[in-house]
């Protein structure tokens, strides 16, 4: 059990948190929830540890919480680059436990402040702070995305969330969610991520809403009856707290064969629990790429709610975000419609007519394509967006934006749209003078036509530009020509506009042009956007509605038909975790050795061998030595030996060997010895494709050795050394949790 302290701030509880000001600047008076809450059992500021059979119980606030300082601190200062533990994978992750926590079961978010307080700055010097998890191949957001593996995590009785997990990728396997206020939450990197294209996944997973163990009223945070089973039963926070399995939020988020036990609304207690629902309150955004396949539903009342404000629970939910909750039902497991995509009841931008409706989950079920705008406005940035579709041109929606900057800063909105229609645009006071237009999941040759409402007289500056995020930059600039026709907008590829006078409408078609790669919110040619610079003379407030319709109604229509519906209550062949999640703490490990050696190493008496768990393997070869073990049970499944010095045909095959030969989930060990450099090529390219990075190639009789893996994802006991010759021989030395 872990209390709060006064030595740091994030060791404070609030009412220390408030009260201790000796160190910030000025008067500023510290915020809890922003600068302390963070008293934990096992706190890690670097994540590249190894977490393995603990439990954490009983904290103030979280039981594992991973928190990225920007830079080391005290001591440590300047010991590693800037940015390191934030970009570093995951160390191993396997068979934790985290229960009866304050707060949070596992966290993985936030940072904490390095520089000292300033009258910008006033937080005190190590308060928490800004922080976004976004592990790359050495920490380098140029290399390979590494996922961080969260492996048989079990979490329960925790007073808000099982896990709260922010940045990308962060993938769940084989966990257990029970009596969790909210199960887990997978935020992203980003409202719209600079290192774009990471997911949060979980699979294979267990989420239980109310359990057999009911607790005990004494010492309970709240005690009332239980939804599933008319008993009492301990409850977090408070008995209409609406607790939730699966907590929809940001995304790109994928559920994959999960199982949801338990979870029921109790509208007679209001209380509006579902097994999955939406992370309330919600300012930012959600993705229409938030997917859900294979589900499970067992004695469960309850399989989704969206959200109702005025509900007990949802009495302010009514932000940006809480407006475009969406999420897919790949696979028809969740609504009985497979391909549809589950949307709030009072959303007339991702409506059609052949939407089926949910009453009991305040929802629709749709079918449709769906995608993203990105919208960033300035001067002002202080405007409500009104967003009208033609077809429903008596339920435009609201968006405030979730900034509160100066007057310089933008402002964003985040619509979800149904593809290939048509919208326009409104403001409460005069239209902003600068525009970014973002399409957001817009695969090639999608589209929308938008109407966005100016004074008359207005002119304008239309650019199309393609943005790189990491690093930053514009890499194309190009003029959008006006035309004088709306069907010339229409027909047209995205690159023209036309701004009609009599409307005060400036027509565009916001179209992609190139493919998305993945999880990518953007192209692969990098972010499209249109940007639009108006030159107003008139101070007339932007609302064109009266004038846009009914000139520019339309009548409702489908794009994509709505599918049969395939009966909810047939079991789904195959769906669901594919058994218990139980607690082990019969973790192994694998021992291994490797040690290369060149011509001049071996003149000095130095051998080259590989050794797995005390078994040495030091046959006579010259070349390489490629040792295969599995990476479930720790057996050495081949062994084989190429003579890249002498003989062409040994490149190829030991090529064709690693891509053709070596299934999956294999540790891939490799030594040298002697010469190995004079026919290697494409050996070489497959030695990348299991973790081998570039100066692949020795040089003539050099010392090369590699742990690597064959699999889908990056481990990070993964080494490689590669020394000249004379200067090996080259050793690695690991410990390597098997996966079994």
């Amino acid at each position: 059990v872990t209390r709060a302290g006064t030595l740091l701030p994030t060791d404070r509880d609030d009412n220390m948190c408030r009260s201790m000001k000796d160190a910030v600047y000025g008067d500023y008076v510290p915020v809890p929830y922003n600068d302390c809450q963070a008293v934990s059992t096992f706190w890690i500021a670097h994540p590249n540890n190894a977490l393995t059979n603990n439990a954490a119980a009983g904290s103030l606030h979280a039981g594992i919480w991973y928190i990225f300082h920007r830079q080391p601190t005290g001591l440590s200062e300047g010991a590693l680059p800037m940015y390191e533990s934030e970009r570093t994978p995951l160390g191993r992750f396997f068979n934790n436990r985290v229960h009866s926590n304050g707060l949070h079961g596992l966290m993985i978010d936030d940072g904490v402040k390095y520089i000292q307080p300033t009258a910008s700055n006033p937080q005190e010097y190590l308060a928490k702070s800004y922080g976004r998890y976004k592990p790359h191949r050495n920490a380098d957001l140029q290399q390979p995305r590494v996922p961080a593996m969260i492996d048989r995590l079990i979490s329960f009785k925790n007073w808000l969330e099982g896990a709260w997990v922010r940045g990308g990728d962060i993938w769940f396997d084989k966990c257990a969610f029970v009596d969790n206020g909210i199960g887990l939450t997978m935020a992203s990197e980003g409202t719209f991520p600079h290192d774009e294209g990471s997911s949060q996944q979980v699979w294979n997973s267990i989420f239980i809403g109310e359990s057999e163990n009911v607790g005990s009223a004494e010492g309970s945070w709240a005690w009332g009856m239980g939804g599933v089973k008319h008993a009492e039963r301990s409850l977090p926070q408070f008995t209409a707290f609406p607790m939730r399995g699966l907590d929809v939020y940001d995304g790109p988020i994928l559920a994959e064969s999960c199982t949801f036990k338990k979870y029921a609304q109790a509208p007679e207690y209001d209380r509006w629990s579902s097994a999955i629902g939406f992370h309330r309150y919600n300012a930012w955004q959600n993705s229409p790429r938030n997917n859900v396949t294979r589900a499970k539903f067992e004695d469960v009342k309850g399989r989704v709610f969206v959200g109702q404000r005025g509900l007990p629970g949802f009495s302010t939910d009514d932000r940006d975000g809480d407006k475009t909750n969406i999420v897919h039902d790949g696979d028809g497991s969740i609504t009985g419609y497979p391909d549809t995509y589950i949307v709030r009841q009072d959303n007339y931008l991702t409506r059609n007519p052949g939407c089926v409706e949910r009453q009991d989950w305040r929802a629709y079920v749709c079918s449709g394509k769906y995608a993203q705008l990105f919208i960033l406005a300035q001067f002002p940035n202080t405007l409500t967006m009104s967003m009208v579709r033609d077809e429903y041109p008596d339920h435009p929606m609201t968006f405030t934006g979730p900034l509160n900057n100066g007057p310089d800063s933008h402002q964003q909105y985040q619509p979800v749209v149904m593809l290939e229609k048509s919208y326009t645009i409104h403001w409460d006071g005069r239209a902003p003078e600068s525009l970014w237009i973002y399409p957001i999941n817009f695969d090639s040759g999608d589209w929308v036509r938008l109407g966005l409402c100016y004074p008359p007289g207005t002119t304008f500056r239309v650019t199309y530009q393609l943005e790189r995020r990491v690093p930053k930059a514009v890499n194309q600039d190009e003029e959008i020509y006006p035309v004088s026709t709306l069907h010339a907008v229409e027909t047209g590829d995205g690159k023209v506009f036309y701004f009609e006078e009599s409307s005060g409408l400036l027509f565009l078609k916001i179209r992609s042009h190139y493919y998305r790669d993945g999880h990518c919110y953007c192209s692969h040619m990098g972010c499209e956007k249109v940007v639009i610079t108006a030159t107003m003379t008139s101070n007339e407030i932007s609302n064109c509605m009266a004038s846009a319709y009914p000139k520019y109604s339309l009548t409702p229509t489908e794009t994509v038909p709505m599918p049969s519906f395939h009966s909810m209550d047939t079991d789904c062949s195959g769906c669901g975790a594919p058994g218990p999640i139980v607690s082990d703490d019969s973790l192994r490990f694998l021992e291994v050795t490797v040690v290369s050696t060149g011509w001049e190493e071996m003149q000095r008496g130095h051998l080259s061998f590989i050794e797995v768990n005390g078994d040495r393997y030091d046959r006579y070869y010259r070349g390489f030595m490629v040792i295969v073990v599995d990476a479930l049970s720790g057996t050495v499944t081949q062994q084989r030996t190429f003579d890249t010095y002498q003989h062409t045909e040994a490149d190829l095959d030991m090529a064709n060997f690693i891509r053709n030969g070596i299934p999956d989930n294999s540790i891939v060990l490799v030594a040298v010895r002697d010469e190995s450099s004079s026919k290697a090529k494409e050996c070489l390219a497959a030695l990348k494709e299991i973790g081998a990075q570039e100066p692949v190639k020795t040089d003539y009789r050099g010392n090369f050795a590699l742990v690597g893996y064959k699999g889908t994802v990056w481990p990070t006991w993964m080494q490689q050394v590669n020394l000249p010759s004379a200067q090996g021989p080259a050793q690695i030395y690991v410990k390597i949790p098997l996966m079994g």
